[in-house]
């Protein structure tokens, strides 16, 4: 995979189904060599149990992640006019003013609230032996509900759902992860080219003070604004800043328990490669 370095001077084109296919690349790339290192092992004990499985287990890997790579690519082949994104690269200014404006959004309902609210459902027995790990679990935690307990809080939740104040607190984790994804579209998109309406029209990138505005922001799909957040993430990492590839096209479930609480247009042309 060639990759171009990345560089706060210059915005980061996007493609989502692009940037999957490389992941996909990856993946199968990890899958040989998992394969290839449980192959090696067998040769030297071909009769041990274990690592005939490994080597079932890897070959199966294999085939699943080319089974996945070759249904992005079909897609690609398919509809290559795909939306391009420009988004700015993480920096410190960037990064501070986003963390600004997410410290106003309300605070995301943690265990703590949400067990306050199970608890006060009363759909739970007090003595509940379920109930009363989670509950000491909490006194001693600083933070949330232990991992090893997290199927335990999923349990304890699902009981107690048709509480209105149980309710309350799925609905704002599901406000709270909607609006973060929206603010950090806000703060990091520049532009797009590709993107278009219900009835196949394009749509123009608007922005107010810097900002797309909340028409622009409707007209991306969800999922977009989903993979935006995540490759802005991935982007403020050092693994993300490894390269930066420009090869491409032309121009709501119930949130579990102890989730974590998550100006112009492009005028590049970046043209499809048969190997991206």
């Amino acid at each position: 995979m060639s990759m171009l370095p990345i560089t706060a001077a210059k915005p980061y084109l996007f493609i989502l189904l692009v940037d999957q296919i490389e992941k996909a690349r990856d993946a199968v790339a990890e899958a040989n060599r998992k394969l290839a290192n449980a192959t090696a092992a067998l040769e030297a004990k071909p009769d041990d149990a274990d690592l005939k499985k490994d080597v079932d287990e890897g070959e199966k890997l294999l085939s699943d992640a080319y089974e996945e790579l070759d249904r992005l690519e079909a897609e690609l082949s398919e509809t290559p006019d795909q939306p391009v994104y420009r988004l700015r690269v993480p920096s410190f200014d960037i990064n501070a003013a986003f963390e600004e404006a997410l410290v106003r959004l309300p605070t995301y309902p943690g265990d703590r609230k949400l067990f306050r609210a199970i608890e006060a459902s009363g759909l739970i027995p007090s003595d509940d032996p379920d109930f009363l790990a989670v509950k000491e679990a909490l006194k001693k935690s600083g933070g949330g509900v232990p991992e090893e307990l997290s199927g335990t809080f999923q349990d304890l939740y699902e009981r107690a759902d048709n509480s209105e104040a149980v309710r309350d607190i799925r609905a704002a984790r599901l406000r709270f992860t909607k609006d973060v994804a929206r603010l950090r579209t806000t703060h990091y998109l520049l532009g797009f080219e590709g993107v278009r309406d219900l009835d196949g029209d394009l749509v123009p990138f608007l922005a107010e003070n810097g900002y797309p505005t909340t028409a622009t922001l409707n007209a991306i799909p969800p999922e977009d604004i989903a993979a935006i957040g995540e490759k802005v993430q991935e982007l403020n990492s050092l693994r993300g800043r490894g390269g930066n590839s420009r090869r491409g096209v032309k121009s709501s479930a119930s949130p579990q328990p102890s989730q974590p609480s998550p100006t112009d247009t492009v005028t590049e042309t970046v043209e499809i490669q048969t190997t991206l």
